[in-house]
């Protein structure tokens, strides 16, 4: 669990719509493309009602500098928080760089994810190709337009996590249940590993972790829709062979998500 006093927050609540627009000025100072990702990338695409609590927003740039050349094209991104009366504080963690900004008693983690020069070269196409799929959300309440990471991407990345979790910790996947009711037996999962405090496994963790990403899953497909020529396209992206692809189309027909 990250170490953070952090709290939760939904896509609309101020502190979240004020990171949003921090990455916004970053990218528009910069002329750097990127897109939000991760939960509240789910969220941007679903019903008010539909969204879940996370604690950090994610973000992805096309960039692939140092700790020095992050911070520096960060600048714009600190700036607009500061002068919006947050503390600001950086973090460079083993796969991510970190601001961790707080305010009147409030807490949330903005984070992009950190890549060696040599991995960005190598995934440089890839990323090249979910910002050219990204999509435009417009919040007309809050006048904000961003970036998102588009339904195949996230279902793709949520995908392949919970693989990988489901593997590397022997965690079954979760019965294809009703949203509600799968929300439910989350939420009671939640608690248990937030009680357990410094006593939690990271197969708790993990466990948590993939049902959420189960939960985005679903949601997406049921909620969007997935477009099977660019699930397609992006599948053969991430996948070399047959028996993973397998796992992957397996997972989506376990939990009824068509392509359409």
């Amino acid at each position: 669990m990250k170490n953070y006093s952090l709290k939760a927050h939904k896509l609309g609540d101020k502190i979240v719509l004020d990171g949003i627009e921090a990455i916004n000025n970053l990218q528009h100072e910069n002329k750097l493309a990127g897109f939000i990702s991760g939960g509240m990338a789910v969220s941007s695409y679903l019903p008010s009602e539909n969204h879940r609590e996370t604690i950090d927003l994610d973000y992805t740039l096309f960039f692939g500098g140092n700790v020095k050349d992050y911070k520096r094209i960060t600048e714009p991104l600190v700036k607009t928080l500061i002068e919006k009366d947050y503390f600001v504080e950086y973090k460079k963690k083993s796969t991510t760089h970190d601001y961790f900004i707080s305010a009147h008693g409030d807490s949330f983690l903005i984070q992009h994810p950190r890549k060696s020069p040599n991995h960005f070269i190598k995934n440089k196409k890839s990323l090249e190709r979910e910002i050219n799929n990204r999509r435009i959300i417009s919040n007309q309440k809050e006048d904000l337009s961003y970036a998102v990471l588009s339904p195949e991407d996230l279902v793709i990345h949520k995908l392949n996590r919970a693989l990988k979790f489901h593997t590397m910790y022997n965690v079954a996947f979760p019965k294809n249940i009703p949203q509600e009711e799968f929300k439910k037996q989350i939420g009671f999962l939640k608690e248990e590993v937030l009680n357990l405090k410094d006593s939690v496994t990271p197969r708790m963790v993990a466990k948590l972790r993939l049902f959420y990403d189960i939960l985005d899953i679903k949601s997406l497909g049921k909620s969007i829709g997935l477009n099977k020529l660019y699930f397609e396209e992006v599948l053969k992206d991430w996948i070399n062979n047959d028996s993973t692809t397998n796992n992957f189309r397996e997972t989506l027909d376990r939990y009824e998500i068509r392509l359409d």
